[in-house]
């Protein structure tokens, strides 16, 4: 009697006579074509099936493994890439392409393309270290390549990962995160110890300088009536010396103003008017200093705070702008509302800039950029001193050889517990 036994692709085949299938068979039989004995179980059953089903096993767990590292790697909330031996993005997950405000398709592009000028240089060169030496560079805080925010920070993590066997050369993995924040708390924390050592030195050695300058200021006036007529050159002198010691009043006043805590002391403003009271205080030096003014004023709230608190600021952030332009400039001021609880005013110059290296000091106590003599440096310290009292904030963003603007945000209901 004929059977339906198909020819058995090896030399083994099922004892019992029931149908032997190939391997290729295997995978488009039909529920009605299969035997009815598992071949895989019975003994004696064809090894190439056994092997394919096996492969097959393993192939569906390696995607599954492939899919659940997929899923993980794209859900680290830190920025993920890895870089080719010629520096090409091979991988990017969608933190580090929010991060760094690149798309998908970016994979394949160059890392000096992705990350322009001398950070991109800075960075290739961290690349290429890693590549030759396998050492693991670490750096807890590189500034943000494509952010223009001031003190926009990022830590980076880079290791080298060995291709396997056969898939190309070794490749770096590179692990960024934004510590924008973390640095500003930082900063703002080392600022706030300084300026209540500052404020404590400052008030002691103002007080100890009070006195005597008044007594050498009286003196002077004494000196200066008793040679009037003896010594020609004494009413000049004796000026020379009132300057100087006027020039150190100013000094102790600051000082006193710096250490001071008054009490805030709000009213309904009028910023805009404001902005223009200063400005009429610096219109004799700006015209002597031919430079040209753009008011660009939106139509604001009435905001509540200290009249002569933001007077102060709003004068010196005026006044910085115009003695960075000797030559003359445009001085540009903008304001603006940012939201239902705060609005900005901008001061923009176009002098020299402040180097990048400065932008973050400006405010600390007692550093100037300014020639020796020309300012205390107590100036925007004071000014961030009071924006953050008030709960607001004062900012500087400046590229050197292109001028310099300030950003200073207001709360439209200023804080009345002084801090």
């Amino acid at each position: 009697m004929a059977t339906n036994k198909k020819p058995c692709p090896t030399t083994t085949c099922s004892p019992s006579g029931a149908p032997c299938v190939s391997a290729a068979e295997a995978f488009t039989l039909t529920a009605a074509e299969k035997p009815a004995v598992d071949p895989l179980h019975e003994e004696g059953a064809c090894p190439w099936l056994a092997q394919c089903h096996a492969l097959r096993e393993a192939n569906r767990e390696l995607r599954r493994l492939q899919s659940l590292t997929d899923a993980i790697v794209s859900s680290i909330p830190a920025g993920t890439a890895v870089w080719n031996e010629d520096l090409h993005l091979t991988y990017a997950n969608p933190a580090f392409c929010e991060l760094f405000r690149c798309s998908p398709e970016a994979v394949g592009s160059p890392l000096t393309e992705l990350v322009s000028g001398s950070h991109g240089e800075a960075w290739a060169d961290s690349v290429r270290h890693v590549l030759q030496t396998g050492e693991t560079v670490v750096e807890h805080s590189f500034p943000h390549p494509v952010s223009d925010e001031p003190g926009a920070a990022v830590s980076l993590h880079l290791s080298r990962v060995e291709a396997a066997r056969g898939e190309g050369g070794a490749q770096v993995l590179m692990v960024a995160e934004d510590v924008s924040e973390r640095e500003t708390l930082h900063r703002q924390l080392v600022v706030s110890e300084k300026l209540a050592a500052m404020g404590l030195l400052s008030a002691g050695v103002a007080h100890e300088l009070r006195t005597p300058l008044s007594v050498i200021r009286l003196a002077a006036f004494d000196v200066k009536d008793m040679l009037d007529d003896a010594v020609p050159d004494a009413s000049e002198q004796m000026d020379l010396i009132e300057k100087n010691v006027l020039q150190c009043n100013h000094t102790v006043e600051s000082l006193l103003n710096f250490a001071r805590e008054s009490p805030l002391e709000p009213r309904q403003l009028d910023l805009n008017q404001l902005v223009r009271d200063c400005l009429n205080i610096a219109r004799r030096q700006i015209a002597v200093q031919d430079i040209v003014v753009e008011r660009q004023f939106a139509q604001l709230p009435p905001i509540r705070a200290p009249e002569e608190d933001l007077k102060q600021v709003v004068s010196n952030t005026i006044l910085n702008a115009v003695q960075a332009m000797p030559d003359g400039g445009y001085l540009t001021i903008t304001s603006k509302r940012l939201d239902d609880e705060r609005v900005r005013v901008e001061v923009a110059d176009t002098g020299e800039g402040i180097p990048a290296e400065d932008q973050d000091r400006i405010f600390d106590p007692f550093f100037t950029t300014k020639d020796p003599g020309e300012g205390t440096g107590l100036g925007l310290s004071i000014c961030r001193r009071i924006m953050s009292k008030m709960g607001g904030s004062i900012a500087v963003r400046s590229t050197r050889g292109e001028g310099s603007t300030f950003r200073i945000d207001f709360p439209l209901e200023a804080r009345g517990d002084g801090g």
